[in-house]
């Protein structure tokens, strides 16, 4: 693998865009260099409290960290090649490579961009000094012109077969992101006000209109500037809805994006639906979640309780999900899923997991007609196999505090069984 080294490039040639759990994404802005134009790297973070070595003081490294932190980077690559990329067409993933870093260059960084970063995230983590890469990535984000990102979640019910009695009733008629959503508004959170995931995968274009104008009304009334289910980005800058001058450039942008319209939102509905309905992007994902998460967490729970272990596991290697993709892609197609046999619970933990990753990642829309990336799914590492006890605690909060609530019935139109 040929590894470009980016402690050649000074800091400031970095520019912050955004951040998530896990990494912090630098687009490259400095002088033209054939390895690191139209690219981002992607910097692993660690949380304030076990930062080794600190921002300030002693860099001493632990050389064990360090060959740990090396194998993780590369790990992101090899499994996009190893796996995600034998489940997903090729023209929806981005191109990935390794970038080396060093502790002192990445704590310049740190220094740079701190400003930058939400307060909110200032408090919780900063960038993992021990790591010796980062992950270099087609910067999607940062292409000429309007640029969405949407994480359209979960896309479809599950099967009431493993539902228990308590949970049937709510999970077979309501999508699991709707039953969150309303959990989370009575924590106080922010929501996508009327939008159901299943309307955007129903490929019905009143539904995913509804969908989207769900999205862009919440999006450009929300309070802190943020919701989780989308951003917008102009010629590579975050836009801020706050900011009059931001909601400006975008609505002049999508106006002579289509010279006889009036209505910007509307001009960013039908663009938005346009590019999907030309994309396989939706389907591939709405089918990965499902085919991934046969039993629901609540059948998973059960068959680990019948095998007598525990919901979560070990850490997963390289070489286990790989050999699981053979197994998903081969012999699994004949399990009787309404009928797990004890002995595949490796299998269906793995699978659950996965499935996790397709239900919460991004899809990069770029607006631009001359784009050559106009739809492409990012963020599809595997979560932590130790994750799987606390999904199904939520599974359970999130379900018992939905009954009893009205709410429109989720329509899952690419659901083939009950």
């Amino acid at each position: 693998m040929v590894v470009a080294d980016a402690t050649q490039t000074l800091p400031t040639d970095w520019q912050y865009v955004a951040e998530g759990g896990a990494s912090t994404v630098l687009a490259y802005i400095g002088a033209e260099h054939a390895g690191f134009d139209g690219k981002v790297l992607m910097l692993r973070k660690r949380p304030l409290d076990i930062l080794s070595p600190p921002l300030h003081g002693d860099l001493s490294l632990d050389l064990a960290d360090k060959t740990v932190a090396e194998e993780d980077d590369d790990f992101a690559v090899a499994f996009q090649r190893r796996v995600t990329g034998r489940l997903v067409p090729e023209h929806l993933l981005p191109e990935l490579g390794a970038a080396h870093v060093s502790t002192n260059w990445l704590k310049d960084v740190a220094a740079a961009i701190d400003a930058t970063r939400p307060a909110s995230r200032r408090a919780k983590d900063s960038l993992d000094l021990d790591r010796t890469k980062g992950v270099l990535a087609t910067n999607l984000v940062g292409a000429r012109g309007l640029v969405v990102e949407i994480k359209p979640k979960w896309g479809f019910i599950p099967s009431t077969t493993h539902l228990s009695e308590e949970t049937r009733e709510v999970k077979a008629q309501h999508c699991r992101f709707c039953i969150h959503a309303h959990f989370k508004q009575l924590q106080g959170e922010i929501v996508a006000e009327g939008f159901c995931p299943l309307d955007l995968y129903s490929g019905d274009g009143e539904r995913v209109d509804k969908a989207m104008d769900s999205l862009w009304r919440t999006w450009s009334t929300a309070e802190d500037g943020n919701i989780h289910n989308m951003r917008v980005f102009l010629d590579g800058i975050t836009m801020d809805p706050r900011d009059p001058e931001a909601i400006k450039k975008v609505q002049d942008w999508l106006l002579a994006l289509d010279g006889s319209a009036t209505d910007a939102r509307e001009v960013f509905k039908a663009a938005v639906t346009d590019r999907l309905a030309k994309s396989s992007v939706l389907p591939v994902l709405s089918q990965l979640q499902r085919t991934l998460d046969p039993l629901d967490v609540e059948g998973l729970a059960k068959l680990a309780a019948e095998a007598d272990l525990p919901m979560g596991t070990d850490e997963i290697t390289l070489d286990d999900w790989a050999d699981f993709v053979v197994q998903h892609l081969g012999a699994a197609r004949e399990y009787d899923h309404a009928h797990p046999d004890v002995s595949h619970i490796h299998y269906y933990r793995l699978a659950y997991i996965l499935s996790a990753s397709f239900k919460d990642c991004s899809v990069i829309i770029n607006l631009d007609e001359a784009t050559h990336h106009p739809v492409t799914l990012i963020d599809l590492d595997p979560k932590s196999p130790k994750k799987l006890g606390k999904w199904e605690e939520l599974d359970r909060t999130i379900v018992k505090a939905f009954r009893g609530v009205e709410h429109p019935q989720c329509i899952d139109a690419l659901s083939r069984a009950g």
